[in-house]
């Protein structure tokens, strides 16, 4: 599978990276959430609803106007980008 995104066109890559962010920034408020409150939440709808679910519809603009997805794809290789996720990950 690794190979296979490895193979692919920059736009298609740009297009699986603008994906994966969207649904990490989703999990990311929804788990901030339930820390925050103790116990797993999931909006029903109201207010919130949106706000967790709108979330990518800000942050990807805000990513593509600064050039983060295209430079991510230009210079990083495979290596550090393993060491991102890692860091991240030990961070969280």
């Amino acid at each position: 599978m690794l190979d296979t995104i490895i193979n692919l066109s920059r736009r298609n890559k740009k297009f699986v990276m603008l994906f994966v962010d969207s649904v990490l920034l989703v999990l990311a408020i929804i788990l901030s959430f339930s820390i925050r409150l103790g116990y797993f939440y999931f909006p029903e709808s109201g207010l919130v609803y949106w706000v967790i679910f709108g979330a990518p519809i800000i942050a990807i603009p805000i990513f593509v106007r600064f050039g983060l997805y295209s430079s991510v794809i230009r210079y990083i290789d495979f290596k550090a980008l393993w060491s991102v996720v890692q860091a991240v990950t030990l961070y969280i």
